[in-house]
């Protein structure tokens, strides 16, 4: 007598699984394909940057900065180790101590050799500064970079301390508020991306008469790289309404 067909479809199916390395009936649960990973108790589990609350790292590379702003500007086109590469391609920051606004940005332009963006972004930035009916004398232009690097390594700067030497730079500089352009600067910040304005307490370098080392709460706003609102007019409109209603 001849075999069934489905009997035989069905037999021929088990063994093709069988032969896969399936020997066992399938379940409704899920189950993991492998099994855990061993995780090592000395496994290094920190983010890529380090939380605004993480402790600092004991020292930095480049040492302690100077505290004096004349002289930071000179150590920052000097000290090698903040960023690779020659110095004569480093770019010091601009502008007056005690500013109305510090306009931070991640890294000069490409083409930045004696003064900071001076290429087409540092166009488009006169002219948003404009806009807002800001002097140059009442600036102060910085970045977190010395130089441009295309390719920088971003969380091994912030590592190994780049936020606290920009936090340090500003305290400097003694701004009554900051703009601060890209997603780089705001992470250098501790800053979170979900908000567009921040109060960051910097320590202003002086005290007060009734009390110790005072902290100044310098009001920051956050804003896309300028390169994004060169490329997108909409970015332009969204963050001049953000602005608007920051200032306002």
């Amino acid at each position: 007598m001849a075999s069934d067909p489905l009997s035989a479809a069905i037999a021929g199916a088990l063994d093709w699984w069988r032969q896969a390395g399936l020997s066992h009936a399938m379940r409704d649960a899920a189950e993991p394909w492998l099994p855990p990973l061993a995780v090592s108790a000395e496994a290094d589990h920190s983010p890529a940057a380090p939380r605004p609350d993480a402790p600092p790292p004991a020292e930095a590379p480049w040492g302690t900065p100077p505290a004096d702003l004349a002289a930071f500007a000179r150590w920052w086109c000097e000290e090698p180790t903040l960023a690779p590469g020659p110095l004569t391609l480093r770019v010091a920051p601009r502008g007056v101590a005690q500013p109305a606004l510090m306009v931070l940005v991640a890294e000069p332009e490409a083409a930045d050799r004696d003064r900071l963006l001076s290429g087409p972004l540092g166009a488009l930035l006169e002219s948003v500064l404009g806009a807002m009916a800001l002097r140059e004398d009442a600036l102060y232009l910085a970045s977190a970079l010395p130089r441009h690097l295309p390719a920088a390594d971003w969380p091994a700067f912030a590592a190994a301390g780049g936020g606290r030497l920009l936090r340090h730079h500003i305290g400097l500089v003694r701004p009554r508020q900051i703009i601060g352009f890209g997603r780089h600067v705001s992470a250098l910040l501790g800053h979170d991306p979900a908000q567009k304005t921040a109060n960051l307490p910097i320590a202003n370098h002086h005290r007060a008469h009734n009390a110790g080392e005072t902290q100044d709460e310098v009001p920051l706003f956050i804003a896309p790289d300028l390169a994004v609102l060169a490329d997108r007019p909409a970015a332009r409109a969204a963050f001049w309404r953000d602005w608007l209603r920051w200032t306002r």
